[in-house]
């Protein structure tokens, strides 16, 4: 009878991490930089399923060029993908002079998370910081772009590994001390 309960156990334990890649992942922006010196960092997710980004949080720092700046939403008008992310401080709708961020990534993300890095400008990518115009499709000036092969888009790991981690281990511990006995 035990012998089925540690069966059921361990299936129950390899199966969880299976059903954890459908979900949404968090991921962490860091180390991004702006040709004005200034620089991108913060945590999002992403639904590879929907190919929709929640819970935006990146900050900008100062610049020569742009001022500092808070992101918390998707631009409603440029939806976002698995290939780019579009962001504005502001659910609102389009609003003229409100910044917004523009990152596209080096391939596009999915619900494995794996790690990816920005596209820099000059390698072909759209990522920047800019206002929008009174057109809703034009930016105005000041505009910075992602220099370099800055910045890095990883995975953040869920509680929920890290516990299943400590149940595996913790089964094998009783398993030692019950042959110890």
């Amino acid at each position: 009878m035990k012998t089925k309960i540690l069966v059921l156990l361990a299936v129950g334990l390899l199966a969880g991490p299976m059903a954890a890649n459908a979900v949404p992942i968090s991921y962490r922006l860091s180390g991004v930089l702006f040709d004005d010196g200034g620089a991108a960092s913060g945590t999002f997710v992403f639904d590879a399923t929907t190919g929709m980004y929640s819970n935006i949080h990146i900050i900008t720092t100062d610049g020569t060029a742009r001022a500092s700046a808070i992101y918390g939403d998707p631009v409603p008008d440029s939806p976002g993908n698995s290939s780019q992310l579009s962001a504005t401080p502001d659910a609102g709708n389009f609003v003229a002079g409100v910044p917004n961020l523009f990152l596209q990534w080096t391939a596009p993300l999915t619900d494995a998370g794996l790690g990816v890095g920005v596209l820099a400008w000059a390698d072909s990518g759209f990522s920047l910081e800019a206002s929008k115009g009174t057109d809703p499709n034009s930016l105005v000036v000041p505009v910075r772009y992602v220099v370099g092969d800055t910045g890095s888009v990883a995975a953040v790991p869920e509680p929920g590994t890290l516990a299943l981690l400590g149940l595996g281990l913790a089964g094998l511990g009783l398993s030692r001390r019950r042959k110890a006995n």
